[in-house]
């Protein structure tokens, strides 16, 4: 590292690379998805071939690059399939996000989504509703509830208890505060 040469300028990733030097960009296939982020490089005086680049704030090593005009076809072709893997990544948080963003108001019987049944507002219409939201399904989480699972100790001594109907003393105590 303290070979190389570091004009201390802070540059930009963009969809081209990095530029360095005259009309010269920089590329390689782990920049893909860090458009935009601000790196430092550096490089050997008379071998421009590749430069290293690093984070600019933390100083971390991101990885080499090389020259786009020159690259090898292997290099040239993983950068394209390191784009074409992002752009399917992309596709499909987009699809996901807007799955999410629809209103779901049903299930029909295989378990999709209807968003088909739902009337202007989001809602569900009469009979639609999502299935075990009735009182048996309650009732069947009830019976599933194991409160003896983890067994409760005593109270804190500085919390109130209820008082017992059966203590005439703590009782009287209390009507004589009111």
């Amino acid at each position: 590292m303290f070979t190389l040469e570091d004009d201390r300028r802070h540059r930009t990733i963009t969809t081209k690379g990095i530029a360095f030097g005259r009309d010269r960009h920089y590329i390689a296939d782990w920049m893909v998805g860090l458009v935009g982020a601000g790196v430092r490089i550096r490089y050997m005086p008379h071998h421009t071939g590749e430069i290293e680049v690093f984070d600019a704030d933390t100083g971390t090593h991101l990885g080499t690059a090389v020259i786009a005009d020159a690259a090898s076809a292997e290099d040239r072709a993983r950068v394209l399939q390191a784009r074409a893997r992002k752009a399917r990544q992309l596709r499909s948080d987009l699809a996901a996000a807007e799955r999410e963003r629809r209103p779901v108001c049903g299930v029909d019987g295989a378990g999709t989504r209807a968003a088909a049944r739902c009337d202007d507002r989001g809602r569900g219409r009469r009979g639609t509703g999502r299935r075990g939201t009735g009182r048996r399904t309650r009732r069947r989480h009830g019976a599933m509830a194991r409160p003896d699972l983890i067994p409760l100790g005593p109270p804190p001594a500085n919390w109130r208890l209820p008082v017992d109907p059966n203590d005439r003393a703590e009782l009287n105590r209390n009507e004589d505060h009111r």
